[in-house]
């Protein structure tokens, strides 16, 4: 029944896990970098997650929700951009959700 807020400012992020019970996970990765792809391994239980990733981020999501969701609030690049990285996000919601942001 509490919160946490996190910066992540490795310049090789790998993967990681996250769980959440009844509570609510902040996690900036502002001034992350990851070199190839990631996995972010999610169980959530009647809280939320709110995520800070760069619009330059391919997301691959792979979650079971019941009674839960996933919300990508990311801007669009434009067309002359494209996504190098990838971030997987697997995992478990329920109850809960996970809000996604970006920064340019």
């Amino acid at each position: 029944m509490g919160g946490v807020s996190k910066d992540v400012i490795t310049k090789d992020f790998q993967g990681g896990d996250i769980t959440v019970a009844l509570g609510g996970t902040d996690i900036n990765f502002s001034k992350a970098d990851i070199q190839n792809s990631a996995t972010l391994d999610l169980t959530i239980v009647a809280g939320g997650v709110k995520l800070v990733l760069p619009n330059n981020w391919d997301l691959q999501i792979n979650t079971t929700n019941i009674m839960g969701g996933l919300d990508d609030k990311r801007r669009e690049l434009p067309p002359t951009e494209t996504k190098t990285k990838t971030l997987r996000i697997t995992g478990t919601i329920v109850l809960g959700g996970i809000e996604i942001t970006g920064y340019a």
